[in-house]
């Protein structure tokens, strides 16, 4: 789709931005499959779902990257 055929907004977009139970800026939701509607959001440092290993994991995959 291009512009050309994309209408023209009546209003301006709406900024959602969901905060961790800390004050920061939250961009890991998860929700469970009882509780679909109700997305729970934090912060990296708070986020429970994440593997203990990730950021070597994301260290080694950014070596790979740059090289």
């Amino acid at each position: 789709m291009s512009d050309i055929d994309r209408p023209a907004l009546q209003r301006a977009p709406e900024l959602v931005a969901h905060r961790c139970h800390c004050g920061a800026y939250a961009g890991f939701g998860f929700s469970t499959a009882s509780r679909r509607h109700q997305m729970e959001w934090w912060c990296w440092a708070h986020y429970p779902y994440k593997d203990p290993d990730a950021r070597r994991e994301a260290g080694a995959v950014a070596k790979l990257l740059a090289s």
